[in-house]
């Protein structure tokens, strides 16, 4: 029975990871044979950076919905239900870890006027 459930969530796990990452149609692309410059480079960094943070969210779903499921199967067990608490616990840390990077991030751009939460090389 612990086999299925585990077979289970390995497949579910499988099947969000393989749909989240499927191609999305491109609506209004226009094909562009010029050279890559170093200002493309401003555009390769906002895509990871956009990435990481769906990765991070990605990350905390599956790390509280693992929290969950331990949760639930403990089944009174003391040792099983510390371990779902402490999944959960960290994940909600993390979470509010990331939280308050972007806000100290956001609190320094105000204080100080400069722009470090967007990545720019040249000057438009």
């Amino acid at each position: 029975m612990k086999f299925l459930s585990r077979l289970k969530l390995k497949i579910l796990f499988l099947a969000t990871f393989a749909f989240s990452f499927t191609p999305a149609p491109v609506l209004a692309a226009t094909i562009n044979n010029d050279p890559a410059e170093l200002r493309d480079l401003e555009t390769i960094f906002a895509n990871l950076v956009a990435a990481a943070v769906g990765l991070a969210g990605l990350g905390l779903l599956f790390t509280i919905v693992s929290g969950g499921i331990k949760w639930a199967t403990a089944s009174g067990n003391p040792k099983k239900l510390q371990q779902a608490q402490h999944t959960i616990g960290f994940a909600v840390m993390g979470f509010i870890l990331f939280v308050a990077a972007t806000l100290f991030l956001r609190l320094v751009e105000q204080f100080t006027g400069v722009n470090i939460t967007i990545f720019q090389i040249f000057e438009p």
